[in-house]
């Protein structure tokens, strides 16, 4: 995996095999990552608040939505167990770092608490500087973002393998920047202002004493709201992108054997989102970024079979797309992917 773009990290596009844009699916916390707006950059986060990240190279996995055929980058933040020390009740968190192409200083405080069944965690980092310079000692114009980032999450466990937490993400940026954010041009400046900002609902059951039941629930929304007003020419042009997205996701794992040195891991569920944008420029609707929406519904079956050192991954996903933008006919497709990969361990 590599990012690609100038040095620019709210407009810098993550890519897998050469494969980027919307043939990479990218979560953080499950939250389906769907913005997408010419140089504007795709997705908002802070490194300095992630615990994880997983990625899948190509199509190897039916589970995570419609689009992923270079694969899935699946980022998950920070939690409460990783900063509570075992046997405490409570943790903390101070870091500070400095970066001298820049000057940059970046700032994070988190705390965390557990009792009993419930736990809780609020962090919050802030990332601020001047502009970078290159490997010639010159300065790259416009690569001075101040970003903060505001976390919070709660947890409860009513029962062993019956977690449910919530946790809210909101991210505020702050630059002045290229309207074609990822150019080197000066000729058109916007002052731009960012905030997007996501809430995500998850439920976990998986009994300990029951290999049949392990199951996986997520309900979310995430929303992007980016503000630019036009600074070189100073000619009052004020634009405004915005796109939220709603989704869910259900799915059941069942573990089981046939034969003696044979494992299977059966999974099948169902997801789902809503896509809504709308932009405008001074006011009135701007064509390069409609209003419009998009439904997406899919369903999906995988067996993953280990059979002594082989493991075999076959899969089916169906999916319905239904576009719609004003003033535009609306357009409805379904698409089904058989999918099989074989491995084989030394």
């Amino acid at each position: 995996m590599e990012a690609g773009g100038i040095a620019r990290a709210s407009v810098q596009q993550p890519q897998i095999r050469s494969l980027g844009g919307d043939r990479v699916i990218v979560t953080l916390d499950g939250v389906r990552q769907n913005f997408n707006s010419g140089h504007r950059g795709r997705f908002f986060f802070e490194p300095e608040l992630l615990r994880q990240v997983d990625v899948l190279r190509g199509p190897a996995s039916m589970l995570y939505g419609s689009g992923a055929i270079g694969g899935v980058i699946a980022l998950r933040t920070t939690e409460a167990a990783d900063i509570i020390r075992p046997g405490r009740a409570t943790g903390f968190l101070l870091s500070q770092g400095y970066d001298t192409n820049g000057g940059r200083c970046r700032s994070t405080a988190a705390g965390a608490f557990r009792e009993g069944q419930v736990d809780g965690l609020i962090a919050y980092t802030r990332n601020a500087g001047n502009n970078l310079v290159d490997g010639a000692g010159r300065t790259i114009p416009f690569t001075d973002p101040t970003t903060q980032t505001l976390l919070a999450r709660g947890g409860w466990s009513p029962r062993p393998g019956m977690p449910l937490g919530l946790s809210v993400l909101n991210r505020w940026e702050d630059q002045v920047i290229p309207a074609a954010a990822n150019t080197f041009d000066t000729s058109n400046i916007t002052d731009r202002r960012l905030g997007a900002m996501q809430i995500a609902l998850d439920f976990a059951w998986a009994p300990p004493d029951n290999p049949w039941l392990d199951l996986r629930a997520n309900l979310y929304r995430n929303a992007v709201d980016i503000r630019e007003q036009r600074i070189i020419p100073n000619d009052g042009r004020r634009d405004t992108t915005e796109l939220e997205t709603w989704g869910f996701s259900l799915q059941n794992t069942a573990r089981f054997s046939l034969l003696a040195d044979q494992r299977h891991a059966l999974t099948f569920g169902v997801d789902g989102y809503r896509d809504t944008q709308r932009g405008t420029r001074n006011g009135a609707p701007r064509p390069q970024f409609p209003r419009a929406g998009q439904d997406v519904l899919g369903v999906f079956m995988q067996n993953e079979i280990t059979w002594g050192r082989a493991t075999i991954l076959a899969g089916l996903r169906y999916d319905r797309f239904e576009q719609s933008a004003r003033r535009l006919p609306s357009r409805t497709s379904a698409v089904a992917c058989p999918h099989r990969v074989v491995r084989c361990q030394s």
